[in-house]
């Protein structure tokens, strides 16, 4: 049995695309599941009524709208206002639900949450990069971007997740393009895959170790909240 289906997409796509109060955590409601999401220290949650901010999630649900649904987003607190004036992001990020609104992936009942990493592990390696890539063109520039991913590969996992990362460089409307750095974790909850996508400028291998660092984080106070539940 495949979970994943497009599985490189999953977090490529949410590179483009967060609430002035420091929300660090909120629960979701989708596809008969509740997801209670944590935010890193130093994250304001997004909204998708405020003004300024939710042409950002109707950007993204259109991005994701054959691969994810979007459960939220949220940006440093000290971007906040640069994010609603338009400027560029210096630190955000994005939880994803696998599989296209009415066709979400569903875990087995009685399959543990190392199942599914191993599986991850597993399909990681297998990816039709050319696809992935040509998959990524072809949407980014109906929204007029351009894209350039640099790498993929698997940098971590244990029995509660697994953890990628990336560099893509991203240019929008002629400007020159920003190298991104990113880091997601891939992992079971409530029988369906989450994904939290965190991004950052690059400079160098430390910033994918910051990256990765809240990342779990916020994973796995995500997992051990939800379960609580």
């Amino acid at each position: 049995m495949r979970l994943v289906r497009s599985l490189g997409l999953l977090s490529f796509i949410a590179v483009i695309a967060f609430c002035a109060l420091p929300v660090r955590a909120e629960m979701i409601n989708a596809d008969g599941a509740a997801f209670d999401l944590q935010m890193p220290k130093g994250y304001c949650t997004m909204s998708r009524t405020h003004d300024k901010e939710k042409g950002h999630y109707e950007l993204q649900d259109r991005m994701q709208k054959d691969v994810n649904a979007v459960l939220l987003m949220a940006v440093a607190c000290e971007d906040v206002e640069d994010m609603r004036a338009g400027k560029p992001w210096k630190q955000w990020m994005i939880w994803l639900l696998n599989g296209k609104p009415g066709q979400h992936i569903r875990i087995p009942a009685g399959m543990s949450r190392a199942d599914v990493v191993r599986e991850l592990a597993v399909a990681m390696p297998s990816l039709d990069m050319g696809m992935v890539k040509n998959k990524i063109d072809e949407t980014a520039g109906q929204e007029g971007l351009q894209f350039k991913l640099r790498n993929m590969s698997v940098i971590a996992k244990d029995d509660d997740a697994l953890y990628t990362a990336q560099t893509v460089a991203v240019a929008a409307g002629g400007a020159d393009a920003r190298e991104i750095a990113v880091v997601t974790g891939w992992a079971a909850l409530n029988q369906h895959i989450v994904t939290l996508n965190m991004y950052s400028g690059y400079k160098d291998a430390a910033s994918i170790d910051t990256l990765q660092a809240r990342t779990k984080d916020a994973l796995m106070r995500t997992i051990a909240a939800t379960a609580e539940k």
